[in-house]
């Protein structure tokens, strides 16, 4: 980076102040790398525009004739990072909780998913990590590094009460409507 760091070190009890000082180095020390704050609002629009891929990503594949995949995506990242509209966004990072719906199966008997999600909204194809040992090597092949811990929750969204309100709500309008 720029030049060197230069530390000062502060010799009376002015704790604040060395507070300051090691907050600025730091900062100077990673400040290259850390991603900027994506806005509720974008985030909001690349769950949104991911959701239609997620429910014809992997896990459509293993549904039977009749069931439909219905799923709640909370995006936690993007790129390009320093995006500010959903036009410049070309991949969503997620979290992305799923339910098959199933004809005469109730929502509370239904089969569910949790997993963190890769969309690439400029190709349609969505990464899943795989199960066991191979899921934190994808984590880490899939994620940016400042996005991993995140992803690597074993339920992004798993505490989410709105995220379960919204899925049974999605879930009784998929049931409601024939398939």
């Amino acid at each position: 980076m720029g030049g060197p760091t230069r530390v000062t070190v502060v010799s009376r009890p002015a704790r604040g102040v060395a507070v300051v000082v090691a907050v600025m180095v730091t900062a100077v020390v990673t400040g290259c790398s850390a991603r900027p704050p994506v806005s509720p609002d974008l985030v909001r629009a690349a769950g949104e525009r991911a959701l239609p891929l997620v429910e014809k990503g992997p896990g459509a594949r293993f549904l039977e004739p009749g069931q439909q995949l219905r799923c709640v995506v909370r995006a936690f990242g993007v790129e390009p990072a320093d995006a500010t509209a959903i036009d410049q966004v070309t991949v969503v990072y997620a979290g992305a909780t799923c339910v098959v719906v199933a004809p005469g199966v109730p929502y509370d008997r239904s089969t569910g998913s949790q997993a963190p999600v890769v969309v690439h909204l400029d190709t349609g194809v969505v990464e899943q990590p795989g199960d066991g040992a191979q899921f934190s090597a994808d984590i880490d092949r899939m994620f940016p590094e400042e996005l991993r811990d995140r992803a690597a929750d074993p339920v992004p969204n798993s505490d989410d009460a709105a995220v379960d309100a919204e899925l049974r709500s999605r879930f009784a309008q998929a049931q409601a409507t024939p398939h």
